[in-house]
């Protein structure tokens, strides 16, 4: 299939999907989904999986914004008005989600490498369908400040923590001899450049008149396959970004989520 009668019929397809669960009085990602696994392999068999995999390319630029939006919404200010409670449920929610499934797996299986995937991927959530949900209905507020805070933080301790475990159980799966320093200094690099990364474009103001929403999703081609979410969000959390036009810029966007979400199903089959 032609690459722009791809595009086409999900971005259309998707969007009418939106439109009509609106209709129901349900939010428009949930249109986005449903008509993704309609025209997927499960169903009319339209949307190839061999030509989604070949649209990565727009789906990590749609990540990336979804980080930068969430980025660009959060503030020290906000976080102090919040209080520990915020930062002990995001490090319970990440850490403790990692060390449950570590240690259960590992007791079952006795096999740590599984143990430790398993469990880096434990804490992962999906930010972009509460982001759009959010967006959609204009949320504000003190739940909404501590939601973004969540899904935000949440998801780059994830990536942070998976970086680390797959590093390791490369280690014990190849069964070779490895220093500690050597163990720990490659995740430990991807990280720390991740987030001057997003630090450093953020100070200077990005990538020149570019708008800021659209570098975020740049920054996320551009960094380390793990890394480019918390480059994106970092540089979304720069007190150089005016909330306000960002929120504007956003919009200009909005014709990437109809395809990242009706993209998602068909990688499934059911």
């Amino acid at each position: 299939m032609d690459t722009l009668l791809f595009l086409g019929i999900v971005i259309i397809g998707g969007y009418a999907g939106g439109k009509l669960s609106n209709r129901f009085k349900f939010p428009a990602v949930i249109g986005y989904l449903l008509m993704g696994l309609i025209l997927g392999p499960s169903l009319l068999n339209i949307l190839k999986l061999e030509q989604i995999g070949r649209m990565d390319l727009i789906s990590d630029i749609a990540l990336g914004i979804v980080a930068f939006t969430i980025g660009s919404e959060l503030r020290i200010g906000i976080l102090k008005r919040l209080g520990r409670g915020i930062l002990t449920v995001i490090l319970l929610e990440s850490f403790f989600a990692f060390f449950v499934v570590f240690f259960l797996t590992y007791f079952f299986t006795h096999k740590i490498y599984l143990a430790l995937l398993l469990g880096a991927m434990a804490p992962a959530s999906a930010p972009a369908g509460t982001i759009v949900v959010l967006q959609e209905y204009k949320a504000k507020g003190p739940l909404t400040n501590a939601l973004l805070m969540v899904v935000g933080l949440d998801d780059a301790f994830a990536i942070i923590i998976y970086t680390f475990a797959a590093c390791l159980a490369k280690i014990f799966i190849s069964q070779q001899h490895v220093y500690l320093q050597e163990a720990i200094g490659t995740p430990i690099r991807e990280v720390i450049g991740a987030l001057i990364l997003g630090g450093v474009l953020g100070a200077g103001q990005g990538l020149g008149e570019t708008p800021p929403t659209i570098q975020g999703g740049v920054i996320e081609l551009g960094a380390d396959e793990y890394q480019g979410y918390p480059s994106s969000f970092i540089y979304g959390i720069s007190p150089s970004q005016d909330v306000e036009q960002v929120r504007v810029n956003i919009n200009s966007t909005d014709i990437l989520t109809p395809f990242l979400f009706a993209t998602g199903p068909p990688r499934g089959r059911f």
